[in-house]
């Protein structure tokens, strides 16, 4: 067991460094020791001269499972200045200019795209609704309401690059400015 606790603790520690924060190695090598000891007690262990190599799979499989967790909690956290930015106390008439020109894109894509393609992402977007409704109302399983959403989304973007482009290319003519003497 003393040998198991020093391979772990120091032999595993270059491989945790790299993945893990340094604030979290010595609880995970720790974790890690008790999931062998309790993995070869069940008898999943089936070659005992392999034992490094099981260390090695269960600190891969820890790894593994931390960096999902972060994952999920990195997309499930609100970043707090985009949170007061959307809060900010009044729009500057440029700012309302933008969101009014937004608007008239994303409206002007939806209606170009096919009508499965745009109601998705109508229901989905504009309208809040859930999955579980739109599968419902639109008689999809959920495989095919996240491809058709995937898809969806590509080709509203496709569509909406384009018409930036187009937009780039031939600027509307503002009027013309005068001078004060």
């Amino acid at each position: 067991m003393a040998d198991l606790y020093d391979y772990i603790s120091t032999g595993l520690r270059p491989y945790l460094a790299r993945q893990l924060r340094s604030q979290d190695c010595r609880d995970k090598s720790h974790n890690i020791f008790i999931d062998v000891v309790v993995a070869i007690r069940r008898g999943q262990l089936r070659d005992p001269e392999r034992l490094m190599a099981f260390a090695r799979t269960i600190a891969r499989r820890h790894v593994s499972g931390y960096i999902d967790d972060a994952a999920t909690t990195r997309r499930n956290q609100v970043d707090l200045g985009s949170v007061f930015s959307l809060a900010s106390p009044g729009a500057t008439p440029e700012h309302e200019m933008i969101f009014l020109e937004q608007q008239d894109l994303v409206r002007r894509v939806l209606a170009s795209l096919s009508g499965r393609e745009g109601e998705i992402l109508s229901r989905f977007y504009v309208k809040e609704q859930s999955p579980a409704q739109i599968c419902s109302e639109m008689r999809l399983t959920h495989t095919q309401y996240r491809l058709l959403k995937w898809r969806s989304k590509a080709r509203f973007e496709q569509l909406s690059r384009k018409q930036v482009a187009a937009r780039a290319e031939y600027p509307t003519p503002r009027a013309p400015q005068t001078h004060r003497a």
